[in-house]
């Protein structure tokens, strides 16, 4: 199971870094221990117009859901994925002051 998911990630990260361009979803919840959890799903469109869209990940918040900690993971995660900021053409989120907060690194 384990090298199938490693196998799918890889899938989904070559599909997004071969597109021009991507966006990402984000949506933060609380799990059954009151463990604030973010998924992050990613759109694109390939040189086809084909659109991709799936899970990116999903990341534990440890300390707090603020707008600081959430960009920081969303950082580590497009950083991981070795995806491109400059690529990145838009964020929906659901309105949340966490997720729509200011923050600049």
């Amino acid at each position: 199971m384990e090298d199938m998911s490693i196998d799918i990630g890889n899938q989904i990260q070559d599909t997004v870094t071969k597109c021009k361009y991507f966006s990402l979803a984000l949506d933060e919840t609380c799990d059954l221990t009151s463990m604030s959890q973010l998924s992050i799903f990613v759109r694109c469109i390939d040189e086809d117009f084909n659109v991709f869209q799936d899970l990116l990940e999903i990341c534990q918040l440890k300390t707090t859901s603020k707008g600081e900690d959430v960009f920081l993971k969303i950082k580590e995660c497009v950083e991981k994925k070795n995806l491109e900021w400059e690529k990145l053409n838009s964020v929906c989120t659901d309105g949340a002051p966490a997720m729509t907060g200011k923050f600049h690194v």
